[in-house]
């Protein structure tokens, strides 16, 4: 299952190398579900597009528990309120022994840190094309529209969700943005 599926890109890649998988693709809005109905239509077979709905609201039946649940650059987009419902959603639905793969914008520890990482994220933008308004406007998103947590609060949602440590895998990383 992939949570806030979008345009069903990654459902998309994942087909080719999983052929023989059922997907499940939920997402909150009918236009995102339409453009991944479009862009899936020739795999009718391995796809299921859930009702619209977010992740923290979802209550569907489903037939079988999803093995894998995917929630790819989505849940920092919720309160944090939410964002607990919507972690524990996934446990619920999730078969025994399944995998929980997410990935998130990570807040950094301290105020140094959120600056240096927003200046790092402003020049690779900028070295990308996009101009300093909309850069601006992009920043200022943050803790906004936009809510990342903590390595260690990431874990803590986990954990209190019902994820254990034999159950969660992860490996937080980060890519090093040149500022040259």
């Amino acid at each position: 299952m992939d949570a806030d599926c979008g345009t069903g890109s990654l459902v998309g890649k994942a087909l080719s190398e999983f052929p023989d998988t059922q997907f499940l693709l939920l997402d909150p809005s009918e236009g995102m579900l339409d453009l991944a109905r479009s862009k899936l239509s020739a795999e009718k077979d391995s796809v299921k597009f859930l009702n619209p709905s977010t992740t923290q609201e979802f209550h569907e039946k489903l037939e079988n528990k999803p093995d894998v649940i995917t929630a790819i650059q989505f849940h920092h987009y919720l309160s944090s309120e939410d964002r607990i419902k919507a972690i524990k959603v996934c446990y619920d639905i999730l078969k025994e022994n399944g995998v929980f793969i997410t990935f998130e914008n990570i807040r950094p520890l301290n105020n140094k840190g959120i600056d240096i990482g927003k200046s790092y994220w402003k020049n690779f933008q900028l070295e990308h094309g996009k101009n300093e308004e909309e850069i601006d406007q992009h920043l200022a998103r943050f803790d906004f529209e936009y809510f990342p947590i903590t390595i260690e609060d990431h874990l803590a949602v986990l954990r209190d969700s019902g994820f254990s440590t034999w159950k969660f895998y992860g490996i937080p990383t980060c890519r090093p943005v040149s500022t040259a």
